[in-house]
């Protein structure tokens, strides 16, 4: 079973999705600490409940990012492709 799941390309995702969740995570704040500033209040990095959402996705998604590479790279180890099978 682990010969037909595509671990590479799950890994993709989970980076491409970890890397747009930080950066949503980081411009959220930059923006609502811009607001804040001009209002004269503060803000955290968890203020609002899809701040805290945004983050625990970010988590769940380096987690997989971290399992689908480590699975890959067993499978490329322990299962060797042949020449004549494509890689996709």
């Amino acid at each position: 079973m682990i010969k037909k799941i595509p671990f590479s390309i799950l890994a993709g995702v989970c980076a491409m999705l970890t890397f747009f969740g930080v950066a949503a995570f980081i411009a959220a704040h930059i923006y609502l600490n811009g607001v804040a500033a001009q209002t004269g209040e503060t803000v955290s990095m968890f203020a609002n409940w899809w701040q805290t959402l945004l983050f625990v996705a970010d988590i769940v998604f380096v987690a997989g990012l971290i399992s689908c590479s480590v699975f890959a790279v067993i499978r490329k180890v322990k299962y060797p492709q042949a020449d004549d099978e494509e890689d996709f």
